[in-house]
This record gives structure tokens, C-alpha cells and sequence, in this order.
């Protein structure tokens, strides 16, 4: 559950712990890299910003280009999944609807965390076909929460 927007940490330490724990194990089925930022402000435009902070972040860093940002607005209550050019090309165009769906279901109950925690994990799970995870598989994007 988020706490008040106007405290300092979003998240209380287990929520973040287990958001990270579902990149983690997103990461473990698929070679894809994970991101999740939180802005506590709405901006003029949130697709804008979902792509700012895709650069920003450095998702878009990964040798196969397989860099995923999962992008949550608390004012604005919206959330956006900027995918990298090799993600998109692999992917076919309804890939993400599920993954929406568990998000919106779970937002529209207020249950953040685990709308994010499944999205993340369920995600992971689909990609690992198009993008198995492989021996020397590098963690080249942090799994920590940006926010700001």
C-alpha cells in the first residue's frame, strides 16, 4: 500500500523488499532487465516522462536491448510499461494486455505492491521464451525502486 504522498518513502521496507524480491525473480525466468520508477508528482505528460526517465535510468543500456520500465504515477494514478527496441521487436502486439490487466485490477484496489509484485513476476514468466535467461546473464540495470 503506498503511504501519505507527501512523506519521504513510498514504500515501508517490506513493500519495497518485496517489489525488488519480484524483479529479482522476474530476472531469474527471463534475460530481460527491470525497472520500477515512482513519481509522487503529476506531469504535464506521463508518457513523456516514462520515456525521460527510460534514458534517465539507463534501461535502455542492455546489450540485447531488453531494458523494461515499469512506470507508476501516484497523482495522476496512472502507470505506463516502456519497453526497449528489443523487446519490442520480439514481442507480439498484445503481449502486455495481461500484464495491464493485472496491474488495473490490483491499482484499482489500492494494492500497489502486489499489483506491481505480479505484473513484474507474471511478466518475467511470459518473456523467458522470447528472451530465455542464459549463464553469464548480467544484472545491468538496478533493482531498486527510483523515485522521485
Amino acid at each position: 500500500m503506498f503511504v501519505s504522498q507527501s512523506s519521504k518513502d513510498v514504500f515501508d521496507p517490506q513493500e519495497k523488499e518485496d517489489i525488488i524480491r519480484a524483479i529479482q525473480f522476474a530476472e531469474i525466468d527471463s534475460s530481460c532487465e527491470f525497472k520500477v520508477h515512482v513519481d509522487r508528482k503529476c506531469p504535464e505528460d506521463s508518457v513523456e516522462r516514462a520515456d525521460e526517465l527510460f534514458y534517465k535510468l539507463d534501461v535502455d543500456k542492455t546489450k540485447a536491448r531488453n531494458g523494461i520500465l515499469f512506470y507508476v504515477n501516484l497523482e495522476c494514478r496512472k502507470f505506463i510499461i516502456r519497453v526497449d527496441e528489443g523487446v519490442e521487436a520480439k514481442i507480439p502486439g498484445d503481449f502486455w494486455e495481461e500484464i495491464y490487466h493485472i496491474m488495473v485490477v490490483h491499482f484499482r484496489k489500492d494494492n500497489y505492491v502486489k499489483g506491481l509484485s505480479y505484473a513484474i513476476q507474471h511478466a518475467g514468466e511470459k518473456l523467458k521464451d522470447y528472451f530465455p535467461w542464459y549463464k553469464d546473464d548480467e544484472n545491468e540495470v538496478t533493482d531498486d525502486i527510483s523515485l522521485e
